[in-house]
């Protein structure tokens, strides 16, 4: 019976069966619908796609990406698709997990957290990104094997992570992912017209900025309609130190009220209601896309 049962296990013959079980553990699979923990709600100018090697990518993408490698028990910092290493931190959760960690801006990180590799992490990790990704900034699995947990989320960087995690401090600096930028301003061009004036960066509409000028001109007659890249250097700077890659300046009315203008950017970039303003002067006003 004891030969029957190493066979079973795929163990040699004369081998201890309590021996193998315990060399080879019987895995618990995760079961269907777990119970997922959140945290809070992301704000809702959070950015929309980061600029990788290969394109465009939401967050969500990012999430599977760290999670291709994690769950094959791939801890490199040179394996994610589409980020440069610079921008990335693998650490190694015990002998079956990893850590990694994404520098999503100045001051914030994506992270990818498992104790586990294999389909327990593949399935575990999907749930929470499809019901999560996109709205929480953090989400939890508790797996049903001795100490096995997953968590994804964003959050400060240089945050410790969940088991203690570390990892080498990313710079508090303009070096990581790219993301939409957008700062603007209006200046009185004459008695009945001002200039609105629009800096950006990472942002395409695949129609040379053509989408904000029809907006503009069905809600608020603008006219006068001009987007262009920056030239070298001229670029304006925010407030994390990159740049602006293309500016744009177009006439309205000053009789036209209701933050018309305003409105329009924030109805084609996707910005909530009320938090890009562009205000009559020199100063340029940023729309934050990290603020609470």
């Amino acid at each position: 019976m004891a030969q029957r049962r190493a066979r079973i296990l795929g163990v040699e013959q004369g081998v201890d069966v309590t021996d193998a079980a315990a060399a080879c553990p019987i895995i618990i699979p995760i079961v269907d619908d777990p119970t997922i923990g959140t945290g809070n709600d992301l704000n809702a100018n959070f950015p929309k796609y980061w600029i990788l090697t290969d394109g465009k990518q939401d967050i969500e993408a990012l999430y599977f990406r760290m999670r291709d490698k994690a769950c094959q028990n791939i801890c490199d910092a040179t394996t994610v698709q589409g980020v440069p290493s610079q921008f990335v931190r693998a650490n190694r959760v015990d002998n079956t997990g990893c850590q990694y960690t994404i520098k999503i801006a100045e001051e914030k990180e994506a992270y990818f957290y498992a104790t586990n590799e294999g389909q327990n992490c593949y399935d575990a990790t999907e749930d929470m990104i499809n019901a999560y990704g996109k709205s929480k900034d953090t989400s939890w699995i508790n797996g049903p094997n001795p100490y096995e947990f997953y968590q994804i989320g964003i959050r400060d960087v240089n945050t410790i992570g969940p088991g203690s995690t570390t990892h080498d401090p990313f710079p508090l600096d303009a070096a990581h992912l790219g993301y939409m930028h957008l700062a603007c301003r209006r200046q009185d061009k004459s008695l009945f017209v001002y200039d609105f004036q629009i800096r950006i960066s990472n942002w395409d509409d695949g129609d040379y900025g053509k989408t904000i000028q029809r907006k503009g001109e069905d809600d608020c007659g603008l006219s006068q309609w001009k987007y262009e890249a920056e030239a070298e250097g001229e670029g304006l700077q925010y407030h994390d130190g990159s740049v602006s890659d293309h500016w744009s300046t177009f006439e309205m009315g000053i009789l036209v009220k209701d933050r018309c203008g305003e409105k329009v950017l924030e109805s084609v970039l996707g910005l909530k209601e009320g938090t890009v303003e562009c205000p009559n002067g020199n100063s340029w006003y940023e729309t934050l896309m990290f603020s609470t």
